[in-house]
């Protein structure tokens, strides 16, 4: 592998804008990566690596923590007499923080710097999304099917941004590859590697449908008091207006009752 730092800024910006991820997150798992393949090199295993996220410049560190002398148990650790040696008020439970001779970035392993980038990735990917998604809970998207498997299907929103369908929430829906389905976002698993989570059942769903439909919900001149619905069969929704004089019920089914069945045919 042989790459230097203005290559390594050029690669973080690329990535960043065409996953549509923080920047700052691919530096630190560029960071984690890259520790993990020079711990074999330098023959130790506390190992953090910090990027310049100007110039791409690599700073090699060895944090250790403080312990007592007879409590000493490997290198992710330094005995008190040591640290006090490094820094004269150290104490049990202080971090020292050890910089390293740097090396050619020519020398990590490439084999273990792919492995490991490749699952730091994901994991920058599922965190961008959490981050970029969370405000986003409750909108309504128009999103493709990809895959059907047996308990859910593989949705694709805003191009390659991936998530999953519960069949158990498609309220009835026939789901097949390449097929449209409007979806509201019901909530975001982070642990998960499809973590956007959607629903065509649940209560939020049919909160989202009615304020798209609806102007007046839509425009807040109609609050949402309650829902109570028996999934897939009926939904009882009790409004209020908050301007005087609104007929809630005239706004909500709509002239000769478009609006209404817009809603159930959602």
């Amino acid at each position: 592998m042989s790459i230097n730092g203005k290559e390594i800024v050029s690669v973080v910006n690329l990535i960043a804008n065409e996953k549509q991820i923080n920047k700052e997150l691919v530096f630190e798992s560029l960071e984690s990566s890259l520790a993990v393949s020079l711990r074999k090199d330098y023959g130790k295993t506390a190992l953090k690596v910090k990027l310049d996220r100007a110039n791409g410049n690599m700073t090699v560190e060895l944090h250790q923590v403080v312990v007592a002398d007879v409590d000493y148990e490997d290198d992710t650790q330094i005995k008190l007499s040591e640290a006090k040696a490094l820094k004269a008020d150290a104490v049990v439970g202080d971090v020292i923080v050890t910089e390293l001779p740097s090396k050619d970035l020519s020398r990590v392993n490439a084999q273990v710097f792919k492995q490991v980038m490749k699952q730091n990735f994901k994991q920058a990917e599922r965190k961008g999304a959490e981050e970029h998604y969370k405000d986003l809970v409750g909108k309504i998207y128009y999103a493709t099917v990809k895959k059907v498997m047996k308990n859910d299907a593989l949705l694709v929103i805003d191009e390659d941004v991936e998530g999953l369908l519960p069949l158990s929430e498609a309220n009835g829906y026939h789901l097949k590859p390449g097929s449209k389905v409007k979806v509201v976002l019901e909530r975001i698993e982070a642990q998960k590697s499809h973590q956007l989570i959607f629903s065509r059942s649940s209560d939020l769903y049919l909160k989202a449908v009615l304020t798209k439909e609806i102007p007046a919900i839509g425009d807040e001149n109609i609050d949402i008091v309650a829902i109570a619905r028996i999934k897939g069969k009926r939904s009882k929704v009790v409004v209020k207006g908050r301007i005087a004089h609104i007929d809630e019920m005239r706004e909500c089914i709509g002239p000769k009752g478009t609006r209404v069945k817009e809603v159930v045919s959602s």
